[in-house]
């Protein structure tokens, strides 16, 4: 069917509008889904052999190990912790692994002290390679934390170590690395294996931290360029579509 003028400049302006939505929401979801922001790290350090430390359960032995990292003049919300998980190996007679936990914990200390909350491996660690255990938790400037990493059933990991505290480019100023803790069938935290500084690891935090309000950003001023272009488009046709409506009126009778 063929359309006439008026409605057809009424279904532009309806187009312009719809445009005009879309490019609007475009626009919010570029900015809402910002990526983690990498509060510290040492994963670019080298990590070679031997440096590797065990944790598990087995016949002889039952190791638990800690590093602590400490927050600059800005906290924010943990996202994930990434830890270097190298292999895996079973006592003899065992077949299946123990999982292997990550926790959270606070404190000014020589060993953690004040649990915060568990962080939740991802997927299950059949390689060499860094994993991410996801979590939620406020941390707060300037203040100590510690990663602690242990199984409750028989089955060993090797988890990746450095030799210095050095942290990578990427980090945010003033978060920092500290010394690893081990812990052996229960007892007191010691130092770690000997050539061992730290865990190989990185701490990720929430998008939110920089951007407190995700779910209204701010458009790039291209996108008001967009939109205002798009508006005055629409002006144009409202008012051709108000002159097609009243030439198309009959006329007043006197």
């Amino acid at each position: 069917c063929i359309l006439s003028r008026p409605m057809r400049l009424v279904l532009s302006s309806r187009f312009i509008f719809i445009a005009l939505i879309g490019l609007l929401h475009t626009a919010t979801l570029s900015r809402a889904q910002l990526a983690p922001i990498t509060a510290v790290s040492n994963l670019d350090q080298p990590s070679p052999e031997p440096n590797q430390a065990p944790v598990g359960m087995g016949p002889l032995f039952n190791f638990s190990l800690a590093t602590s990292f400490t927050t600059g003049d800005t906290g924010g919300d943990l996202y994930a912790a990434v830890l270097h998980i190298k292999s895996m190996w079973l006592p003899e007679g065992v077949e299946m692994f123990g999982p292997l936990f990550l926790g959270l914990y606070g404190g000014f200390a020589e060993e953690p002290v004040t649990f915060m909350t568990d962080l939740v491996l991802d997927v299950p660690p059949f390689e060499d390679g860094n994993y991410m255990f996801y979590g939620s938790a406020a941390l707060i400037p300037n203040h100590q934390y510690w990663l602690v990493a242990s199984t409750n059933e028989w089955g060993n990991y090797l988890l990746g170590t450095v030799n210095s505290l050095t942290t990578d480019p990427t980090s945010l100023p003033g978060w920092s690395v500290g010394n690893m803790h081990m812990q052996s069938n229960g007892g007191t935290w010691g130092s770690g294996p000997e050539g061992s500084a730290a865990l190989h690891f990185a701490i990720l935090l929430s998008p939110e931290t920089q951007n407190p309000n995700p779910l209204t950003p701010v458009p790039e001023p291209s996108t008001y360029a967009a939109c205002g272009a798009l508006l005055l488009v629409g002006v144009i046709v409202r008012r051709r579509v108000k002159r097609s409506k009243l030439a198309a009126l009959p006329a007043a009778v006197a």
